[in-house]
């Protein structure tokens, strides 16, 4: 960049940039800051990363900026030591041939240039490129100062307005490093890491037996508590029919009861081949089979399955066990859904 080019860029940014050496912001840098849990922990932490690598680079192009300001501070002392032949600064204002309006356009276009090469990242160029605005379009009033007085004002306004910009400049790659780079992101990426080895978590709400009658093909009171058997908060037996397949049990509520999911816990002992279906009846006096069971069974086996509809009753027919079990089930729990729901 030509000598007189780059004095008409400082001269002006002296002018612009001195008012506001006081106070010092930073632009949005664009830092996700989402709460997260074990839900989203593996994306924020991706997204961490990412900010953490491209708050680096922005510092690195915040260097850079001010290694070219420092090239520029000696070549600002021989101009305004008058160590370096200056032409005249009126120039844009005499010379009107098409010689001239071309020497002239050439300059402004190099000025337009110029924030190309302080700065690579958007941020970085957020933070330069409004002083460098004011240089293009103050232009004219730089080309007017012509004496000795402005010459030697505007050199008292250029060393001010280049040290405050490296003073801001300093100022943000410090406050990135400090607040961000060192600070804000290692805490999320540690704790995004732990939320990522948490589980979601939720509490089952269940329906107690008092909202509900329960009847049966036949019990052994001996081998069954039926205050147990819809509560999965308590051990210990539920209800035992006392004899072999075939033979059912049917929980009937006393009003219409949503029910999300059904859980049975299998009293089957020695463990055998079950055949059994699940029905239950919902709306009016409609029935759906919920499931039908055809497989080897553990004892203390449980078997979990979907419902999604309001209820009235349900009921539970064993029609056969490959092994001398009787009929038995330790628990018939109906869920209405999830509560307390959080990561562990």
């Amino acid at each position: 960049m030509k000598t007189i080019t780059l004095f008409l860029l400082l001269a002006v940014a002296g002018q612009a940039l001195s008012q506001n050496s006081t106070f010092y912001e930073l632009p949005d840098l664009g830092v996700n800051q989402e709460a997260g849990d074990c839900r989203n922990a593996a994306s924020l932490f991706s997204i961490a990363q990412h900010d953490l690598n491209r708050l680096r680079g922005i510092v690195l192009d915040i260097e850079d900026s001010l290694s070219i300001l420092d090239e520029v501070t000696p070549l600002v002392g021989q101009i305004c030591d008058r160590h370096t032949q200056i032409q005249g600064m009126n120039f844009l204002q005499t010379n009107v041939r098409a010689k001239s309006k071309t020497k002239m356009f050439s300059q402004i276009r190099k000025l337009k240039e110029l924030p190309e090469n302080l700065a690579k990242d958007s941020v970085v160029t957020q933070m330069i490129s409004s002083k460098l605005d004011v240089i293009i379009n103050q232009i004219t009033v730089a080309s007017a100062q012509s004496n000795e007085q402005h010459i030697a004002q505007t050199c008292t306004e250029l060393r001010a307005a280049i040290q405050d910009l490296k003073d801001y400049l300093n100022w943000a790659a410090n406050q990135i490093n400090s607040q961000w780079i060192n600070g804000y992101l290692p805490t999320r990426l540690s704790d995004m890491l732990a939320k990522m080895n948490q589980q979601w978590t939720c509490a089952l709400v269940f329906i107690p037996k008092s909202q509900a009658t329960i009847t049966y093909s036949r019990i052994d009171n001996s081998l069954s508590i039926l205050n147990n058997l819809m509560d999965p908060n308590v051990q210990g037996r539920g209800w035992n029919a006392g004899w072999s397949a075939p033979q059912w049990i049917q929980i009937a509520f006393k009003q219409p009861t949503y029910v999300d999911s059904l859980r049975l816990d299998a009293d089957i002992y020695p463990d055998g081949n079950i055949q059994a279906s699940i029905v239950a009846d919902y709306g009016l006096s409609t029935q759906r089979t919920i499931a039908s069971i055809n497989q080897y069974l553990s004892y203390h086996q449980i078997l979990s399955f979907p419902v999604k509809l309001s209820l009235t009753n349900l009921r539970i027919t064993t029609t056969y066990i490959s092994s001398q079990s009787w009929v038995a089930w330790e628990k018939i729990l109906f869920y209405t859904g999830e509560t307390n729901c959080q990561c562990i």
